[in-house]
């Protein structure tokens, strides 16, 4: 156990023991409503943020098994862009910095575009 750290079994197991909870809650479930907790009262040190690498085929890249929420997205060191795809959320963008608008006459910024969506990021790209 890491100092100041107590582990998810324990807090639900103390979940049960103090609301005398006689039937078992499906475990999976119980995990995601502690998460949901935890960002609802804002502790999010819980979080780190990991810039990483993925590679795209057949326009798209399953996203890691620790991804929360979505800071930044590049292409070739260029930002890609919300495609627009409105049958689609950007549930995984709040509050971040990724624009929905593509310029028309910057070169500086990528006209690729992406879309998260079944826990994927489609592109506009086949490879990369």
């Amino acid at each position: 156990m890491i100092a100041g750290h107590v582990s998810i079994k324990v807090v639900i197991d103390k979940i049960y023991r103090d609301l005398g909870v006689n039937t078992e809650l499906p475990f999976d479930d119980m995990i995601e409503w502690l998460g949901e907790a935890l960002a609802f009262i804002g502790a999010f040190t819980q979080y780190e943020n990991v810039s990483t690498k993925l590679q795209v085929t057949d326009y798209k890249v399953k996203l890691p098994c620790d991804f929360y929420k979505l800071a930044e997205i590049g292409f070739n060191n260029l930002p890609l862009y919300w495609s627009g795809n409105s049958l689609v959320s950007d549930y995984f963008c709040r509050d971040c910095q990724i624009p929905t608008i593509k310029p028309t006459t910057n070169n500086s910024f990528s006209r690729e575009t992406f879309f998260i969506n079944d826990y994927y990021i489609y592109t506009s790209f086949p490879l990369g």
